[in-house]
């Protein structure tokens, strides 16, 4: 384990050093043992160091990194008149903590210093190891992705069918085993970890972590080196375009059905969210619709699936999803979005206007 320096609390360090092996500090006695305000001191800090990572994109593949002002702003208890070879040493202790804990994260920022447009696509309900799952499609439209300049993209839920739970093993009994699922799902998520920017849980992910209090979902993203939302189910991509900035919110399931009027639901969470583009999954029921909030024009869609009926979803009363995804392009400069359904009719855009001069 990584020691914090001799001018750095030493309680802080034996803490998360059982932190980072044991992932529960709320059960540890060393932890209750810990004054109420080493208590606090602990969790604002590890709290900063993986609530927010940064992506530059400067006409290159994005990198990832930890916003280290965020976290020395967030401790200063700690660096208290702390020299530049102590901060030094704690910036690398940052770095560090991204290589031992998987990182949790419901922000990531995307920033983009080039003149030309970007555009993301929306992954959700891939439901890979049915054998209803159009592999086919899948494969193109992630090729497409990698092979499109500027083209990025997040995954909204139920990446994997992972019918585990008893009750449901029957729906299953024709997929691909389990481990076989996620071993797949990871093999295609590295094709184009470059290019992904966010990764967020669905409920057939969730029932590896209901039955073994394990989140997969977490390994997988972290062994990918892509950051995750954690169990809040829910996040946002903030994309800084020379000075104009889109706010995305992404949630696997929206707080309720209207099968009527499918985007009712994710329209109405602007009440509590402010959002220029929402995107929800789960339903299989591709959808989208702008509308005007506080004099602007917003988003609000919902994801296909590449998973064709089977008798769960029509027990479910799904409809008979097909796989269009919601992509859209971003401009630079202004306030411009344009939403498509086809992630290879947005690459062809993107393309033609990334050349217009």
């Amino acid at each position: 384990m990584y020691n914090f320096d001799s001018v750095l609390d030493p309680e802080i360090s034996k803490l998360y050093d059982w932190w980072v092996k044991h992932h529960k500090p709320g059960v540890s006695k060393t932890w209750k043992k810990l004054p109420k305000t080493l208590q606090f001191k602990f969790v604002e800090v590890a709290n900063a160091i993986r609530e927010f990572r940064t992506v530059k994109d400067v006409s290159t593949s994005p990198s990832y990194s930890y916003n280290v002002e965020a976290v020395l702003d967030a401790a200063p208890p700690i660096l208290t008149n702390a020299t530049e070879d102590v901060i030094q040493r704690y910036q690398t202790f940052v770095s560090e903590c991204r290589k031992i804990k998987p990182t949790h994260t419901a922000q990531v920022l995307f920033q983009s210093i080039s003149s030309k447009p970007i555009a993301f696509t929306c992954f959700g309900d891939l439901h890979i190891g049915s054998k209803n799952c159009q592999y086919d499609t899948l494969l193109k439209d992630l090729k497409t992705i990698k092979e499109t300049n500027g083209f990025y993209a997040v995954s909204n839920g139920d990446i994997i069918n992972n019918f585990i739970i008893p009750s449901l093993a029957k729906a299953g009994r024709y997929d691909m085993p389990p481990d076989i699922q996620w071993r797949v799902a990871e093999g295609l998520f590295d094709s184009i970890k470059e290019f992904m920017l966010l990764i967020n849980s669905g409920n057939h992910e969730a029932w590896t972590q209901e039955l073994s209090d394990v989140d997969r979902l977490e390994f997988l993203a972290s062994s990918l080196d892509i950051p995750y939302t954690g169990r809040q189910r829910a996040g946002f991509v903030y994309f800084e375009l020379q000075g104009v900035m889109y706010k995305v919110l992404l949630i696997h399931k929206a707080p309720s059905n209207n099968k009527l009027n499918p985007m009712y639901p994710i329209k109405n969470m602007f009440t509590n969210f402010d959002y220029d583009i929402a995107i929800a999954a789960h339903y299989h029921n591709f959808g989208a619709e702008a509308f005007i909030r506080y004099g602007l024009l917003r988003y609000a869609s919902m994801c296909g699936t590449y998973k064709t009926p089977d008798p769960y979803t029509d027990m479910l009363a799904l409809p008979n999803g097909l796989p269009f995804m919601p992509s859209y392009i971003l401009f630079p400069k202004e306030r411009k979005i344009i939403l498509l359904t086809s992630i290879q009719e947005c690459a062809k855009l993107l393309t033609y206007y990334r050349g217009v001069k």
